[in-house]
């Protein structure tokens, strides 16, 4: 008889270039290598794909990784492949992450009689196709064996739309405790940021859920001798460079400087005077796990799972959409700062980095 932790536990994601559910992929899997197995949905057809940047971190880790290459929208033949995966490797459960995730690996597994995690990170809501997705989604979690998200906020939207109280759970993420989550004096040289100049810094996929133009919006009203430092790359990206123009027509003001897409990107925190999170959308962002563990202030609107994970002591939470308010926020505590002449923002708590 084979004993269950000889067996793998599959995780089954289709990945963006970086983000918190990939993060999570990388931290569970790289906790426990030998008992555990990734397969990646690359959506790019087979004759012109690499090894997506996820594949690699894992490997470095030790992790066991396939990638399935089907082509866009070829969901029936990625459903057979994950099924097949999951067969050769013996898996022990299935445990997928993101609707395009859940939906393909939901059907694969039952072909393979395993049982099934389904993980909600968060959601978007932007046009009818990701309503729909969303739709199909709450379908398949209502027939998982067990159902994870990041925020209590999730979990309660998820019970009312119909998934099992009894089989839903709340586990936040979280980061390994580490002595120092990066070196102040090398991220700025990475970012190319001189060393005593102030910056304000926002992570993430330059997408319009993720809020970079409130941000904008926010700092073109205020007089923060500050720089303003966006990581991450997306579709706005043109849109905010455009709107930065606009915004920006005093030398007074911060000036903005789009740093791109960025590996290890958690390590570049520490180049931050202060993080700002302006997500219209979030479930639980690892990016203010990493700030608080970096020891870098926060300002952020209270949206998905952040007020869950910060209170009033540890960052200041803004109602969301309000970004002259966020703004006013972030010059108050600027040059409550510079009267002290330096010095931390914010106090923050031990267990936020466990």
């Amino acid at each position: 008889m084979i004993q269950a932790s000889a067996r793998p536990v599959v995780h089954l994601i289709a990945p963006a270039e970086a983000g918190g559910a990939e993060s999570v992929v990388l931290a569970v899997a790289a906790a426990a290598p030998e008992r555990t197995r990734v397969i990646l949905l690359n959506q790019v057809a087979a004759a012109t794909a690499g090894s997506h940047p996820l594949a690699e971190l894992l490997r470095q880790q030790g992790v066991g990784v396939d990638e399935v290459r089907c082509g866009r929208r070829r969901y029936g033949a990625e459903s057979r492949a994950i099924t097949r995966l999951l067969l050769s490797a013996n898996a022990a459960l299935l445990h997928t992450h993101g609707y395009h995730a859940t939906l393909v690996g939901w059907h694969a597994a039952r072909r393979a009689r395993l049982p099934v995690v389904g993980m909600v990170h968060g959601y978007l809501d932007r046009n009818l196709k990701e309503r729909l997705y969303r739709a199909l989604e709450r379908w398949v979690l209502r027939r998982c064996d067990a159902t994870i998200t990041v925020s209590q906020r999730i979990r309660d939207a998820r019970v009312t739309s119909g998934v099992n109280p009894r089989r839903i759970h709340v586990i936040q993420n979280g980061i390994a405790p580490r002595e120092k989550i990066g070196d102040r004096g090398e991220a700025r040289r990475l970012l190319a940021l001189e060393p005593n100049e102030s910056v304000i810094g926002w992570v993430g996929r330059l997408s319009r859920e993720k809020g970079a133009d409130l941000l904008l919006e926010a700092m073109s009203g205020e007089s923060v001798p500050a720089r303003v430092v966006t990581v991450g790359d997306g579709p706005e990206r043109p849109a905010l460079a455009a709107q930065a123009r606009l915004l920006w027509t005093s030398a007074a003001r911060a000036s903005v400087h789009f740093a791109g897409q960025q590996q290890g990107a958690a390590g570049l925190i520490p180049a931050f005077d202060l993080l700002a999170l302006t997500s219209r959308t979030e479930g639980t962002p690892m990016v203010i796990l990493e700030a608080v563990a970096a020891g870098v202030p926060i300002v952020a609107f209270k949206v998905g799972g952040i007020p869950d994970l910060l209170g009033d002591d540890d960052a200041w939470l803004v109602r969301s959409g309000m970004s002259r308010r966020f703004g006013r926020h972030c010059a108050r505590r600027w040059h409550r700062r510079s009267k002290r002449g330096g010095g931390p923002f914010m106090r923050v708590s031990a267990w936020r980095t466990a």
